[in-house]
C-alpha cells in the first residue's frame, strides 16, 4: 500500500480520510466527525487552489459524523500532487466564501422530503467551473441551511447538485427558510 491510499487519522479529531489518485482525478474519503459547514470549507479550500469537484456524495450517518468521497481534479497540476493536500487544516478553519465565483442556474427545484427526519431536498443545476459547489452553499449557509446529504454530479459543462438540508441542530427548515432560498435561487437563474 502505498503512502497515496493509506487511511489517515486526522490528529485531535475522529476523522479517518485517503486520497488516492486514479487517471486523471484522485478520490478523496472522508469517515468521522465533520462539524456543521465542513463542506463550506472543503469547498472553498479547493476552489482556492484551483481543484475542481466532478462527483461525489456524503451522508450525515450520526448527529456528529459524517461518510463523504469526492473524485477531485487539479485544473494544471497532476492528480498525484493531491495526496499532498492538508486535510486536516481544512476542516480547522471556516469557509472562506469569497472564494466562491459567481455562479449561474439552469435550472433548481425545492420541495420537502421526508428523508433525514424531514428535510428540504434541492435539486440545483448550473453551468459547472470550479467553484460552483462553494458558490451554492455559500447562498444556503446565508439562510443557515446545510446539508445532512449531497450527491454532487458533473456531465460535460452542466453541474447537477442534490442536497438534504436542515439548520444547525436537526432542525426542519420553515417555510420562511424555504421562501427565502427560493428567491435567492431564482436570482440566479441565467437570463
Amino acid at each position: 500500500m502505498t503512502d497515496s491510499t493509506r487511511l489517515h487519522t486526522s490528529p485531535g479529531r475522529d476523522l479517518e480520510y485517503s486520497i488516492r489518485p486514479q487517471g486523471g482525478t484522485a478520490l478523496l474519503e472522508l469517515s468521522g466527525v465533520l462539524s456543521s459547514g465542513w463542506a463550506g470549507s472543503l469547498a472553498s479550500a479547493l476552489t482556492q487552489q484551483d481543484i475542481g469537484i466532478i462527483r461525489g456524495s456524503a451522508v450525515k450517518t450520526s448527529p456528529l459524523k459524517w461518510s463523504a468521497q469526492f473524485e477531485i481534479k487539479p485544473r494544471m497540476a497532476r492528480p498525484e500532487v493531491l495526496t499532498s493536500l492538508d486535510v486536516p487544516s481544512i476542516f480547522g478553519k471556516p469557509a472562506d466564501y469569497r472564494s466562491a465565483p459567481n455562479i449561474s442556474l439552469k435550472d433548481y427545484h425545492l420541495e420537502v422530503s421526508p428523508r433525514h427526519g424531514g428535510s428540504l431536498y434541492a435539486r440545483i443545476v448550473g453551468a459547472d467551473k470550479i467553484g460552483f459547489l462553494v458558490g451554492i452553499l455559500r447562498q444556503l449557509s446565508y439562510f443557515s441551511l446545510f446539508p445532512v446529504e449531497m450527491k454532487i454530479e458533473t456531465e460535460g459543462a452542466t453541474a447537477s447538485d442534490h442536497f438534504w438540508l436542515k439548520r444547525i441542530g436537526n432542525v426542519q427548515p420553515t417555510s420562511e427558510d424555504i421562501a427565502n432560498i427560493q428567491e435567492s435561487l431564482f436570482g440566479l437563474l441565467a437570463a
